[in-house]
């Protein structure tokens, strides 16, 4: 079977019909659930030799929340240690781990990351993107993005361009 590492953190989930799914692709694909910060101990490539996909549901990995002597809270993005580093870059480069990321991931260490070989954050390079929504994004690609606007419960209109596509046949507007 495929073994999956499902990696998740922060982000809220509905867990009970997201692990139903996955218990459903029966015995082709077993998976095993670990949050951050557990999660970065598996990218250590001795352990992470039980998984053939890594699958991250993980917003804000590497983001810090820290209270201070006053009493206010203050957010910190410190760089990941030079073994997390070191680690992942070694599981990038054997080239026999898949990687998966969902949606919240995009916003994983966007801020702290040191940066790769084009001068650009390398998690995010490796991701081939990223979002936060307070924000702003420096140094991508040498470019600074705002963050990304995004306001809960903002209503959208979807509008299904190709209702031939195999992904979106039988898809309506919405």
């Amino acid at each position: 079977p495929i073994r999956v590492l499902f990696i998740s953190s922060y982000h809220p989930f509905d867990r009970e019909n997201l692990f139903r799914m996955l218990d459903r692709f029966g015995q082709e694909i077993t998976w095993c659930h670990v949050e951050h910060p557990a999660a970065e101990r598996f990218f250590d490539p001795a352990l992470a030799e039980d998984f053939d996909v890594f699958l991250f549901y993980d917003a804000f990995a590497g983001r810090k929340i820290v209270t201070g002597a006053d009493g206010r809270r203050q957010t910190t993005y410190p760089p990941p240690s030079a073994k997390l580093q070191a680690d992942l870059k070694r599981l990038l480069t054997n080239g026999d781990k898949g990687f998966v990321m969902f949606h919240h991931a995009l916003a994983s260490w966007c801020h702290s990351w040191p940066a790769g070989v084009n001068g650009s954050n390398a998690y995010v390079e490796m991701m081939g993107g990223a979002a936060d929504w307070g924000m702003k994004l420096e140094n991508l690609r040498g470019v600074t993005y705002p963050n990304s606007g995004y306001r809960q419960g903002t209503e959208q209109r979807v509008t299904v361009v190709d209702k031939n596509h195999p992904v979106t046949a039988g898809v309506d507007d919405y």
